[in-house]
Order: structure tokens, then sequence, then C-alpha cells
């Protein structure tokens, strides 16, 4: 039945952009670790040297050339394999260096490495994780994100790498928090609590939590949208005598604002300025942006307002935060009101999210000549559309019905490069996560980054070139839509469906199809 439906139809899969990783260690199993306590069982700081040493010793003997075959190995001869992987110069070059302790030379290779593969870079990851390099595990971490949706497992072996850096830990919890394909690999928890336990096991271990530590677990608490743990963190500083700096505030007023509770937001933000402390451009900005999320106008107002008596003069986020608000409320008029003060200001230049919200304020209200419009004059001042602004854009034109609008405003943004819907080839080893093999070489694109609008308007494309060209339509056409609660795959198969294009439909995405 199966063979029947590949052979004669046009077949596509959708596949997710990454795999959850379900590895037999959580991320709080690694925490632990490197916090200086460890649970029965479980390795201490020194046991993992000795075993990182040990593992290097015996490398060098088989280097060498010394190293004795196992009793498993000599009864049962060689293992069999199948054909090996080829080695990559740069993991291998990358290895030596690190086993030579050359860590300026590790970091100029990985960043001079051209076009490095997601397998690449994330076997560099392991090796430098293991050898404690925060600074060159942070920029592999950089690297493979901006490539392929990042794993649980990805962080964790940055955690690692951080052993002896508590800030930088909990900083990742925090990114590992935000990127939601990635957290809770083996844990239930949310991140809150596991910055909570972070917080008790420093304490524990003789190292006492300072402001930062706190503040650090405070951003976690806002990525996780638990403020209820952010207030007991605050409260936590405050018992052991510390007292909370404007950093501090503007972290908890963040994460009470961030889940829409204005008013205690506020009511928070006069607690501070009870306790003296006096607030700064990060706080209004931060309540500015949290009322308007909130469709609190008349509060954001408000603080508008308070910030011109403070004599705290508006940045561009300020601005910024001020026409997202009117934007939220569908006042397009309001926010272009804001827009000409900034123009108006001697200080402050409009950047593209200025603009990105300019946009949204029309695409709210439908009017989409004047959305269209925005984007040419943000071209004349020098600003360059972002994806943001066509992810936008195209959207509210494929919402509104207007199909021909969003598949030309997809072509302006696939022509200035903003949108870059295909990856090379040699990417395709993310499939064999799924599949076990990589499949027959075709045309991989990877929509994970587009909301379902865009999305489908990049499908149309693609299928519209394939009309045109007899040697791309008999290509394989692979498609990444990521998960994204579902939303981008049920458009991707929706369009392939209007095209009477069959496929299987898989945790996540889109495999191949012949035209």
């Amino acid at each position: 039945m199966l063979a029947q439906l590949l052979a004669p139809a046009r077949f596509a899969r959708c596949l997710g952009s990454s795999v959850p990783y379900r590895g037999p260690q959580s991320a709080w199993a690694f925490l632990r670790q490197f916090s200086g306590g460890h649970s029965e069982g479980q390795p201490s700081q020194q046991q993992l040297r000795q075993t990182g040493s040990t593992h290097q010793a015996h490398r060098q003997q088989r280097q060498n050339g010394i190293a004795k075959a196992s009793p498993s190995r000599l009864q049962h001869g060689p293992l069999r394999r199948g054909k090996e992987r080829p080695r990559s110069p740069l993991v291998e070059g990358i290895r030596s260096l690190s086993d030579q302790g050359r860590w300026g030379d590790v970091a100029r290779t990985l960043n001079d490495a051209k076009a490095p593969t997601d397998s690449e870079l994330r076997a560099v990851l392991k090796t430098v994780a293991y050898k404690y390099q925060p600074s060159l595990a942070t920029t592999a971490l950089k690297r493979l994100q901006g490539m392929v949706a990042l794993t649980a497992q990805d962080f964790e072996r940055t955690i690692m790498a951080h052993m002896n850096h508590p800030s930088g830990a909990l900083k990742l919890l925090n990114e590992m928090e935000k990127a939601k394909d990635s957290k809770h690999a083996g844990d239930s928890r949310g991140g809150s609590e596991r910055a909570l336990e972070w917080l008790q096991l420093m304490e524990d271990t003789g190292h006492m939590p300072e402001g930062k530590h706190f503040t650090a677990a405070m951003g976690v608490c806002t990525a996780e949208g638990n403020s209820v743990n952010a207030l007991k963190i605050f409260q936590q500083m405050r018992d052991q005598g510390q007292r909370p700096n404007i950093i501090s505030w503007n972290a908890l007023v963040n994460a009470i604002g961030s889940t829409g509770q204005v008013d205690q937001m506020m009511a928070m933000y006069r607690e501070m300025r009870a306790s003296r402390q006096q607030p700064d451009n990060i706080t209004m900005n931060t309540m500015l942006a949290c009322a308007g999320a909130a469709g609190r106008g008349s509060i954001a107002q408000d603080i508008w307002k308070e910030m011109h008596t403070l004599q705290l003069e508006p940045d561009v986020r300020s601005y910024n935060a001020l026409i997202n608000c009117y934007a939220t409320a569908m006042e397009p008029e309001k926010a272009e009101a804001v827009l000409a003060e900034i123009c108006q200001s001697a200080t402050v230049r409009p950047n593209v999210f200025t603009f990105n919200s300019i946009v949204k304020a029309y695409n709210e209200v439908q009017r989409l000549d004047d959305a269209e419009q925005v984007i040419s004059r943000m071209r004349a001042a020098g600003v360059q559309p972002g994806l943001q602004t066509w992810n936008g854009i195209i959207h509210a034109a494929d919402a509104a019905g207007d199909v021909k609008r969003a598949d030309r405003l997809y072509s302006d943004a696939l022509l200035s490069g903003t949108i870059k819907p295909y990856r090379p080839w040699h990417s395709a080893s993310i499939m064999k996560q799924v599949s076990g093999t990589i499949p027959p070489k075709g045309t991989l694109m990877d929509l994970h980054l587009l909301n379902p609008g865009t999305g489908r308007a990049a499908i149309r494309h693609e299928l519209h070139e394939r009309q045109k060209d007899a040697r791309r339509r008999k290509l394989p056409l692979y498609i990444i839509a990521g998960h994204g609660g579902g939303l981008l795959v049920a458009a991707v198969s929706d369009t392939l469906k209007s095209q009477g294009i069959l496929f299987v439909l898989q945790p996540g995405v889109v495999y191949r199809f012949f035209s």
C-alpha cells in the first residue's frame, strides 16, 4: 500500500526542526554537579576531572600504539562496524589543540571555520564542554543557534562548561527556559524551581549567593513566566540582608509585568520608590513595554508622564514601547504621532523595531496599503526591514485573504536576503536524527523561523519555481517546519493539500515529494 502511494504520487512528509533530547541525565543533574553538590550515584567535580584525565590518558595510549585491547575484545574479536563516517578536519584539529591546552588557537580555529555543519559544531561543543571552557562552549552554541533549533543536550553541555561560573550557568538556564523545544529534558520541574534549588545548593556548599546570582535567577523566572518564584527569590535576597539594587528591582518588575500583572507591577514600583531606590530608563521602559503588551494604554501614558517628571530622557526603546502600546490598542494614528516626535528629536533615531510597531499598528486594523508603505519609508530612512517586519506584514496579507500581496511581499523579502529558507544539503543530517538515515539528495527548506502565513507563501513560491524548472521539479523537496505549537506544520500541510500533493505527517513535518 505504501509502495503504491510513493511510486506514482507526489509525496511529502513533515519533519520537526529538532528532536528534544531525552538522555539519562537531566539539566538539573548537571547543575547539581556544577554547584559543588552531588547526589548518591552521581560523580563529583573531582571525579569528573579524574574521569576526563583517564579518558585523555587512554586516548594518548591509543595514539602511541600501546593501549591494550580489552578482554572482551580479545575474546570476541574486532567489532563489526558499518561504513565509518569521514573524519572532520575541523573537529580533529580542535580536539588536538584542546589536548594541548592551546585555547587561543582553538578560539581562532572555531571563529575562522567556514560553513561548519551542525554535526561538526556539536562535536566541537562536546569537546570544549568536557574541558570546562565556557567562552568557547558559548561561541559554539551561538553558531549552532544560527543554524538549527537548539536541543536540551546543547544547553546542558554548555552549562557543564560553566561549572565554575555560577552567573553564566544561570544565564544559560534562562536561555534554555526561553527555548521551548529544549527545556525540561528529563525534568518535570520548571526552570524557576531549578533556579531556586541552585541558589540553595550554592548556600549549602558555602558559596553565599550574591545580588547578581539572585538577579540571574529572577531572569529565569521571567523566561518561564513565574512571578511567584521571582517574588520568593527577591524576598530571599532581602532575608539574607542584601539590599536590592536597581538591577534587581528591574528584574522583579519585569518578572511581574511580563505575566500581564500590570497592577501588581505598579504596586512593586511604588514599593521601590518608597525604599528610596531611584528608577532608571530600564525601569520605565520595562513598565511601558509590559503595560503596552497588556493593552493598558492609560497606565502606559501615566508611566510616560512619570518618566518626564523624573527628568529621564526617553530613548529609542522608550518610544518603541509607547508605539507598540498604541499598535496593540489598534490606534495607528497615535503610533504615527510618536514616530513623528522621534523624527523631530535631535538625539533619537528610529530603528527597525520602531517601524515594526508601526507596521503592526496598520496590520491590526487591516490597512495593508499603509503597512506596505511603511516598508518604503523604512528603506528611505536607511533602515532595512527585518525578519519580524516581513513575517508580520506577509502573515497579515495572508490572513486577509490577499494571497497575491502575500506572495509579492515574500518575493521581495527573499530577494532582499532577509528571509533565507534554503539550506545547503549537508544540513540534512538533522533528518537522520528522526529517520536514522539521510534521505536522497534534494532541496532542503527550513521554515521553522517563519509564521504560518509566511510559511504558506514560501511553499507557494517553491512550487511555482518548480513548475518553471524541470530539473528542480525532479528533485525531492524536504521542508523543516519545526514545532511552533503545530500552527506552521498545519499551514504547510494545508498548502500541500491545496496543490494536490500527498504527504505523510509525522511529529513535526515535511519529507520528500516529487513533482
